[in-house]
C-alpha cells in the first residue's frame, strides 16, 4: 500500500540505520527521502514540506538539535512534525528535544512499530489540519 502525500523526510548519518529506516517506512508505504547531515537537508527543499521528519540528535557539522531550531525560526509549527532519533540519550537531550516541541525523542535501537506509530499520529494531524484549513477556505470563497 502506497501513501501518495504523506512525505517522510529522515536526517541520518548511520548508512545502516539509513537503510532500517527505508525497509521499515518502504514496508509502510511511505516512500522516504534522505540526507546524511543537517546542512545537505537544509539546501534539500522537501525537508522543508515533509509532513514528518526523523532526525538523529548527533550528526557530522550541525547536529539534528540546532537542524530543528533553524526550521522552526523559519516554519513555525515544524516541531511538531519531529521526531528525534538519538543513541546517546541523556536528561540534557530529552530537555533540549522537548525545549523544541519535538513529538518524540527516541532511544536507539527502538521498536520500529513506535516509530511508525508516531509517525501515523503526526500524518494524521497534518491531515486533519490540512482538512480544517481546505474548509475554512472554501466557506471563505463561497
Amino acid at each position: 500500500m502506497t501513501r501518495p502525500g504523506h512525505s517522510i523526510f529522515v536526517i541520518e548519518d548511520d548508512p545502516m540505520m539509513r537503510d532500517a529506516l527505508n525497509s521499515l517506512l518502504d514496508a509502510r508505504g511511505y516512500v522516504p527521502r534522505f540526507a546524511p547531515t543537517a546542512e545537505l537537508a537544509l539546501l534539500d527543499a522537501r525537508c522543508e514540506t515533509a509532513e514528518c521528519l526523523i532526525v538523529d540528535i548527533v550528526l557530522p557539522g550541525m547536529s539534528g538539535l540546532a537542524l530543528v531550531a533553524q526550521l522552526a525560526a523559519r516554519l513555525p509549527g515544524i516541531e511538531r512534525r519531529v521526531i528525534f532519533i538519538t543513541a546517546r540519550d541523556s536528561l540534557e537531550v530529552q530537555a533540549a528535544a522537548q525545549s523544541l516541541g519535538a513529538r518524540a525523542v527516541l532511544r536507539k535501537p527502538f521498536a520500529g512499530g513506535v516509530l511508525a506509530e508516531l509517525i501515523e499520529q503526526i500524518v494524521a494531524t497534518s491531515a486533519a489540519a490540512a482538512a480544517a484549513t481546505s474548509t475554512r477556505l472554501a466557506r471563505a470563497g463561497g
